[in-house]
């Protein structure tokens, strides 16, 4: 633990199931028009709502990814019940997405529930219900990717990462975060949000890519 609202666990899930769901869910990537060099894939769900019922309904409807869906569940209700144990909340999934960063893709200082100064970003003058963030390492730093470290500035971190790492962190203001540029490689990983479960509420994410 680096404080109470930010640690890092190494080696939270083993390399081939890392490999697994990195081969899989690069087949279903779109491009970031927004950001260059990011391919992302929201996993399938309009809002908060939705997302929380991943435990129930998979992502992949089809029979050649069972496996997979399989897999996936298994290491996202791993991730939540990991949050859930280090922050003593009870959180629902609010969104996670698959994400990728190529050669010259980065992304600026930014916090996940509100802006740099700590005010509402949400509908309506709101706070975002992202009140809990975690990210999953699909690959390694100085080895399928050069560049691409996590910093959060306030707590004077800068972060490589080995397979399988997990990050946990608080999502406001107070852990503003940045990923330095991709150099060379692909940085792939899964970030996800949770709110607390009373927070829960059907607030729309664009983007969306299907089910398959």
């Amino acid at each position: 633990m680096i404080d109470k609202e930010l640690t890092v666990i190494n080696n939270f899930l083993d390399s081939d199931s890392c490999n697994i769901l990195k081969n899989t869910l690069r087949s279903i990537v779109i491009e970031d028009k927004n950001t260059p060099n990011i391919y992302y894939a929201d996993l399938g769900f309009a809002n908060g709502i939705d997302a929380s019922k991943f435990f129930e309904t998979g992502f992949f409807s089809s029979g050649d990814f069972e496996e997979v869906d399989t897999l996936l569940k298994n290491t996202i209700l791993k991730i939540k019940n990991k949050v859930e144990n280090f922050f003593g909340e009870k959180l629902d999934l609010f969104h996670f997405c698959y994400h990728i960063i190529l050669p010259g893709g980065y992304q600026e200082l930014h916090s996940d529930s509100t802006d740099l100064n700590g005010d509402p970003t949400g509908i309506n003058g709101t706070h975002e219900p992202q009140e809990y963030s975690a990210l999953l390492y699909l690959g390694e730093s100085n080895k399928d990717y050069i560049g691409g470290e996590l910093s959060f500035p306030n707590q004077k971190l800068r972060l490589s990462n080995k397979i399988g790492d997990l990050v946990i962190f608080r999502g406001n203001h107070e852990y503003p975060h940045e990923v330095y540029p991709v150099k060379k490689g692909i940085r792939d990983s899964i970030v996800l949000f949770f709110c607390k479960t009373e927070n829960n509420k059907p607030i729309s994410i664009t983007n969306v890519v299907t089910k398959k």
